[in-house]
């Protein structure tokens, strides 16, 4: 890619406005509604992800590459496979990140689309798997900002 420096001034405004944006818009703390002490830590910092369940590692995601989430990735996104996510999409208007990836769960391998979308301080993860007969979708992951307002 090319260096930031080297950008014209108005496009680099552009890039920090959409960094600030993201991460006003998507990132936080939030506390499972059902399980006030589970919490998830969502960040981001130059085209990358970062999530953390309660106290296990950090799952990274990258622009650009697969990042391999594992069976962490399935706890985050409730599936009880491994997750890995090829690429991600941003709907402004619709506040949501879409994540497209792979579901792996003993010798299945299914095409994989989590949708994580903040209405308020509410947080919803939609998981879609496209298996053989259709789709099975699950929106079961609700989480409340925690701060002065949640």
């Amino acid at each position: 890619g090319i260096a930031t420096d080297k950008l014209p001034t108005s496009i680099i405004e552009d890039l920090t406005t959409l960094e600030e944006r993201i991460k006003s818009d998507f990132t936080g703390t939030f506390v499972d509604r059902s399980y006030p002490d589970v919490n998830i830590v969502i960040d981001w910092s130059g085209g990358m992800w970062s999530f953390t369940l309660g106290s296990h590692p950090t799952m990274e995601i990258k622009a650009g590459g697969k990042s391999y989430l594992g069976s962490l990735g399935g706890r985050l996104f409730h599936q009880p496979g491994e997750i890995s996510v090829e690429c991600y999409e941003f709907d402004f208007e619709e506040s949501k990140v879409i994540f497209h990836g792979r579901f792996k769960f003993l010798t299945a391998d299914w095409k994989l689309k989590c949708t994580l979308s903040i209405s308020g301080l509410i947080l919803k993860l939609k998981t879609e798997i496209e298996v053989q007969n259709g789709v099975n979708s699950s929106e079961r992951n609700w989480f409340r900002k925690v701060g002065p307002d949640g």
